[in-house]
Parts: structure tokens; sequence; C-alpha cells
């Protein structure tokens, strides 16, 4: 039964699909496909070109033209307003992690490279390790429920469990990335649920001009690791593959539970993962699969399992077709599929491995339209189609619909001003539905000088477990609503050819949090109060001459729950981030980077009854040196390049401790790694 609504599940949103897509070719007399490189069109007159506007200017109307082009300092963004624009012309707050910086600092997973991302903690949990990624002192629990990851401005999706994405932090090919933007604030205005207080955006390698590569790491704690990433193609037609393994021993997790019995292991992890971008013309595909499998102890109420593991299976896939002109006037329609089968051995009462099992389809045209010179409008709506159960009866199977439409537009009122807004009205099945606004004004105070204000609101409607889970120890609340956030952002920047500094206020204003209600039998969840957060950022980064690049940040946040107790999150009040890029003249390079916590708050601000047995969190510095040789030149090669790489991570040794975020029985558990070494090497060919 089961395995038949999946199927005509699958089928309706296909049939759908073709249907949109045939609805785009209807209207090719009034939107054509976009015209390919060496395409001509002989039969239709010769629209004047941007070239042709500039030859018919006088040397007046030349002087006043501006030209905003991408610079280090100002990079191209694209996950914010869904289209290609400058980071300071962007109506949100975002740090772009190039893949010269991945590279140039060092890191073995995606996990790894966003914890050195403004305003980013990275705890860790025993039920799912490194599965969460908090952002803006935000910790909703042990799923990542409250940032929605994207690959190439794609949603990722997991409408059972709300944000299962270890997969991703843990198995994604880091060398296949050629940036990450991380956007602070809310997104739901044109992403829809979970784009809570941020989204990340994995963009990929353009494939023409990514060459072979294969790389090799290995160390401390047995760690392997290869990747290897191919680009190939045409302007028409071209193709990025990319693919992952780790496979290792894990850190040594000793600490004890709440009947002060002793535990421990190692933390081990094992692999696999695998992106494709494949381009044609007006049609995209972009896929990603995934296989990570980890040690964990469970959540259980009576002891931790020695033999817990958690096995995740993600698959993504969109494709994707666009008529017209971006530029101009243009349709683009997207299908996209998520699948996510967690298995998971360790919590009682049952005797075998668990499975959640989720399909999410997801239909969304999307249209653009140029007004004026100053104005531009996109429109869009989903369709979503969702489908999952249990394999156990946790969560009896559930068929659900959910609908939305948005729309934003931005105007450039002057050279100087530019207005923007937008607005989503969502209708998420049966669960109460709402509308999100978007508001913001972009103030180019100089050529160096920008000043943003910006107004938004998000939700993040409750996931399957939520409201349908049936089991001893809890049920679900079909009858929960959506949490929303209302945030307000200001910054003012200044950036010239080699430096940029930004000062970030922002203020966020939680409702209706989802948690659990332990003072029902069984327990259940409610939408429970409210929460307030405030915090500032500041951010830098420069270039001296062709040999010293440094970036860094520092954040302060303060949390409050409506009772008036402060710091109910356990986030780390301060952030403290720098790193250092070396390079000399003969090949050698040497990224160092630091990232200084604050201590996080106490278990007992949420839980006074919290047992104290294990060492009190701490502050600590996660400081990282990277080194890499080119070793091409030793070896007389011209055509190749060869790499040697040694990486040293958690230099100083610190004993890394977090808070027990998940139960809130104990006070403490490990959280990384000590000291490791790594050596390996890349080769590009």
């Amino acid at each position: 039964m089961v395995g038949r609504s999946l199927c005509l599940g699958a089928r309706g949103s296909i049939l759908i699909a073709v249907c949109l897509f045939g609805i785009g070719f209807l209207d090719a007399e009034e939107v054509r496909p976009a015209p390919l490189p060496g395409d001509a069109a002989p039969d239709e007159p010769r629209k004047e070109t941007d070239i042709d506007k500039l030859l018919d200017m006088d040397l007046k109307s030349l002087g006043q033209v501006q030209v905003k082009a991408a610079t280090p300092t100002n990079p191209i963004v694209e996950g914010v307003s869904r289209k290609a624009e400058t980071l300071a012309e962007s109506p949100g707050v975002v740090e772009v992690i190039t893949a010269e910086e991945i590279r140039n600092f060092g890191a073995k997973t995606l996990r790894e490279v966003l914890q050195r991302g403004t305003s980013i903690w990275t705890p860790n949990s025993g039920f799912t390790p490194n599965n969460v990624v908090s952002l803006r002192g935000d910790l909703p629990g042990h799923y990542d429920t409250h940032v929605l990851l994207l690959l190439n401005g794609r949603p990722f999706k997991d409408t059972l469990q709300g944000g299962l994405d270890h997969p991703i932090y843990t198995a994604f090919p880091i060398e296949s990335l050629d940036r990450i933007e991380i956007i602070r604030g809310p997104g739901s205005v044109l992403y829809g649920t979970n784009a809570y207080v941020g989204v990340i955006n994995l963009i990929t390698k353009d494939p023409l001009k990514t060459p072979g590569q294969i790389s090799v790491l290995a160390g401390s704690l047995s760690t392997q690791r290869y990747e290897v990433t191919q680009g190939s193609g045409v302007n028409r037609n071209n193709l990025l593959l990319g693919a992952m393994y780790l496979n290792d021993r894990g850190f040594h997790y000793a600490a004890v539970d709440e009947l002060e019995a002793f535990n421990s292991k190692h933390f081990g992890q094992e692999n696999l993962g695998v992106v494709g971008v494949y381009k044609n013309g007006p049609f995209s595909l972009n896929a990603f699969a995934a296989k990570a499998h980890e040690s964990m102890l469970g959540n259980s109420l009576i002891h931790w399992r020695d033999d817990g593991f958690l096995t995740s299976t993600r698959v993504f896939c969109d494709l994707g077709y666009t008529i017209g002109d971006p530029k101009e006037r243009s349709l683009e329609t997207h299908f996209t599929y998520n699948y996510n089968d967690a298995a998971f051995f360790g919590v009682p009462p049952y005797v075998v491995a668990e499975h959640l099992v989720s399909h999410d389809y997801l239909i969304e045209p999307i249209y653009r339209a140029v007004l004026t010179d100053n104005l531009n409008l996109m429109v869009g709506g989903t369709f979503e189609f969702r489908q999952g159960f249990s394999r156990l009866p946790t969560v009896p199977v559930y068929m659900k619909t959910w609908y939305s439409a948005y729309a934003q537009f931005d105007y450039q009122v002057t050279d100087r001003l530019k207005l923007v807004g937008g607005m989503q009205g969502n209708m998420p099945g049966r669960i109460k539905g709402g509308i999100v606004p978007r508001a913001g004004v972009i103030f180019s105070l100089t050529d160096e000088w920008t000043l943003k204000t910006l107004y938004g609101s998000a939700f993040r409607s409750p996931s399957a477990i939520e409201t349908d889970i049936d089991v001893a120890a809890i049920v679900g609340n079909p009858g929960l609503e959506p949490e929303t956030i209302d945030t307000w952002e200001t910054q003012l920047a200044y950036r010239d050819e080699t430096k940029r500094i930004a000062v970030t206020y922002f203020t966020s204003n939680y409702c209706n949090l989802i948690a659990r209600d332990t003072t029902q039998v069984p327990p259940t969840y409610e939408n429970q109060g409210r929460r307030g957060v405030q915090g500032i950022e500041l951010e830098a980064r420069a270039t001296f001459g062709r040999r010293l690049q440094f970036v860094g940040s520092t954040t302060w946040q303060e949390n409050h729950n409506d009772q008036g107790v402060y710091n109910v999150t356990l986030i780390p009040n301060w952030m403290a981030k720098c790193g250092v890029v070396y390079k000399t003249p003969r090949g050698f390079e040497i990224g160092i980077f630091d990232s200084y916590f604050s201590a996080p708050a106490s278990v007992t601000v949420i839980n006074p009854g919290a047992a104290i047995v294990n060492p009190i969190p701490g502050d600590y510095h996660l400081l990282s040196i990277n080194t890499r040789f080119d070793l091409s030149r030793r070896l007389g090669w011209r055509r190749r390049t060869c790499e040697a790489q040694f990486l040293i991570q958690n230099v100083l040794g610190e004993e890394i401790w977090g808070p027990e975020f998940s139960r809130y029985q104990i006070n403490s558990v490990p959280a990384q790694a000590g000291r490791t070494f790594y050596g390996g090497f890349t080769l590009a060919y």
C-alpha cells in the first residue's frame, strides 16, 4: 500500500511538471528560450544591445554610467534574491566562503568549513552527531530545523524529521564547491519553511573551468579521505562530477551518563557522497546522493548504548528548464525530489533498527520580468507533495500536500537608493497557513560605503515526527502551528579594491516555538512561549599584495525567553574568528585559522535538576594550521599540478566539552577531537 501510494504521488508530481513545461512552450511566441552561443535568428529584428547604447552616448552621459562588477571584496551572490547580484546591492547580510579559502585553511568536511563562518557554532549531540549548524544564537535541538541548505539555489528537504542533514555536512565533496553563501537572516519569502534564521547556498564550480583533480588525505584517528572532481563540456553542454569518501575511527567519547555510569567508545564515521551538475542550454540538472554512517549513543531513557549507530541515505535531484532571457523576461520551472532514509539503533524499547523514510516532491514555476529600467519583478509558487513512514510503528504513513505563492520586487529609485519588498503566502496542508513579508532599503552612501536596513519574517512548519509520532514515550500533536520569527537588521559596510569591513546589528523575536510538553501523560509537542535574540557582528577581510590575506569576524549575542531568563539557547555569547594566509614565490603556502568560543551557558538554565557529572564546558580555541607545497616545479611538470598538504587541527590540544542540549539531563558531553595530524596530496590533470 505504501509503495503504491508513493508511486502514485511520483506520477502525479511528474504529470504536473509536464503540464507546467507545456504551458511554457505554449507561451513561446511571447517568451522564447534563451539563445545559445552561436545561435542565429535571421528572421527577427535586431535588438539594440548594451554596447549599442553605450556607443550612442555622449561623453557626459558616459561619465555618469556606473559599472557594477564583481570583485574579491564585492563578490556575486545568488541566494538572496534568486538572481546574480553583487554583495553590496543584495538585500541580505551575506558571507561568502570561496573555494580558495577552503583550500587555504584546509578541511575534511563541509561542517568544518562552516564552523569558520560568522556567528556559526557547531555543537554535537550523542543522538545525531554532526547534524546541527547553529546560527546567530539559535539552537532548536539536535535536528537542523532552522537553517535551510541549498544546492545551486535549490532546497534540500526533510519533512519527516525536519532536518537530518549530517550526510550533507559530512559527505558533500567540498572540492566541487566554487563558494558557499551563508545568508544570515530570514529567507522564507523565497524559500518557505526552515529558512528561519538563515540559508546556506552551496554553489558548485564551473565545469568549463574545473580540470580533473584527485586528492588524498590521511592521518590521526585512522582517517582516510579521498576526493575526485571532474569538469568537462562546452558552453552549450557541460558536466561537473565530484565524489568524496571519508572513513575514520572517530574521537574518543568518554563520559558519565545520568545514572552515573561511565561510557567510552569511539565516535567513528564512514561517509560517501556524490554530486553532479549538468547543463544543456536552457535545461539544468543538479543531483546529490550520500550515505553517512556514524556512531551514536542513542537517546536512551535507561542507558547509553555502546552499539548505537545512525545511518542516513540522502538523495536530491532537481530538473530545471528556463524559457526566455532572465535579464528581460523568463519562465523557469523546477521539479525537485528529496529522499531520506534514516536508520538508527540505540533508542528503547526497540530491539531492532528503526527506519524513517520520506519522499518529498516539489514543483516550482518562477516568472521574472524587467518591467522598467529600474524595476524588477519575480513571481513564483510551489506545489509540494510529501510522503513518509517509519518501518516500525513510530510514525504512521502520511501523505500531505502543501502550497505557496510568493512575489518580490526591487526598485532602483536613484543611483544611490534601492528598495526591495516581497511576500509569501503559505498553505502547509492542515497546518495553519500564513503570510511572511520582506522589506529592505539599500543606500550607497558613496562608492565605498553601503548602508542596509532590512526586515524579514520567516516560519518553520512542524515536521511529521512532531505532528504524527505515536509511541509510549511521546505522541504527536496534529494541531501544532508553525514557528515564526521577525528580524530587523542594519549593516554598515566599507569596501575598496583590497579590503571590506562590515558591522551588523540584528534583533529577532521568536513566536510559537515548538517544544516537548512533559506535563502531559504521555508527553506531547506544544507551541510554547517566545524568545528574543539580539547581537552585533563585525566582519573583515583584506589582501596585502599577492602574498598575504586576512579574514576575520567577531560576534556578540544574547538571548532570553518570555520569562526573562537569559542564555536559554546555551550558545556562547562571544565568538571571534581569524585566519591568515601567506604564500611564498617558491610555491609554499601556510594558512592559520583560529576560532574562539566563550563558555556556553549551563544546562541548568533549562533544567535546574540536571546532574553535574562531567567537566563544566568552558571557553576554547580551535586553532588549525594548513600548509601546502607545490611539487610540480620540483618534478618539472608544466601541464599537471601536484601539491603536498599537511594539516594540524586543534593545535592547542583543547579538551572541548559542550552542553547536553538533547535531553538536558546531564551537564555536558565530549564535543570534538583533540589535536590531530593529517597529510596528503592533490593532483590536478
